[in-house]
């Protein structure tokens, strides 16, 4: 129900969900049939133990907290050294800071670069979750879809740019764990899972990250 329901995966991809009974380890649940290739809970588990942990989640905790500190200082910059700053909203400031350091972190850099405005179509859409889980027809909610469509429109036009500059196949562990174009090489892995699946088009792979980026 989130996949389809909050995260917009196409109805043509929800049997990749709905079929899959093999578990999250690495060998399936008995009396599962699931081809290795349709096991998306065991390669959404597996990638995410993989860059969630260790030496990998260390590396992304300490790009993020560079990219927050570049944001902080750019923001001393702005103001007299000395005095002291007014601000009307605290938690609206560090909120804005703090996404962005998060989708760099993770995502790289060109998904805010390449969609200016995505921050605000970002909280507009979370805004429109609790409506949009309601299962509603796009007729009766539209401006919750249209917040929706906008972060869609936006990590499809990333996804597009990603896979022309830069190889989602190259995510080994000999591989970088980041480049600008990916981000983590956490989401290399998840574009390739998802396109050997066979079931997954632009708006399924989209569906797929989008739900990455509320998490």
């Amino acid at each position: 129900l989130a996949m389809e329901n909050m995260f917009g995966t196409p109805a043509s991809t929800m049997p990749l969900y709905r079929l899959d009974d093999s578990g999250i380890a690495p060998t399936p649940l008995p009396n599962s049939h699931v081809a290795p290739e349709h096991r998306i809970y065991y390669h959404q588990h597996k990638s995410a133990h993989r860059f969630l942990a260790g030496s990998a989640l260390r590396r992304m905790t300490e790009r993020f907290t560079r990219v927050l500190s570049r944001e902080l200082h750019h923001d001393a910059a702005i103001g007299p050294d000395d005095d002291w700053v007014q601000l009307p909203d605290l938690y609206t400031f560090w909120k804005s800071r703090i996404f962005h350091a998060a989708v760099h972190a993770l995502f790289g850099p060109y998904l805010t670069l390449l969609n200016p405005g995505f921050e605000q179509d970002f909280w507009n859409y979370v805004d429109a979750i609790p409506t949009l889980m309601m299962g509603l027809p796009r007729w009766m909610i539209p401006r919750a879809y249209a917040a929706r469509d906008r972060v869609f429109t936006a990590v499809k036009t990333w996804h597009r740019f990603a896979r022309a500059h830069s190889d989602y196949r190259k995510n080994g562990p000999d591989d970088p764990d980041w480049d600008k174009y990916w981000g983590s090489a956490w989401l290399k892995v998840r574009q390739q899972f998802g396109q050997d699946s066979g079931w997954m088009d632009e708006d399924a792979l989209a569906a797929e990250d989008v739900a990455l980026l509320v998490a």
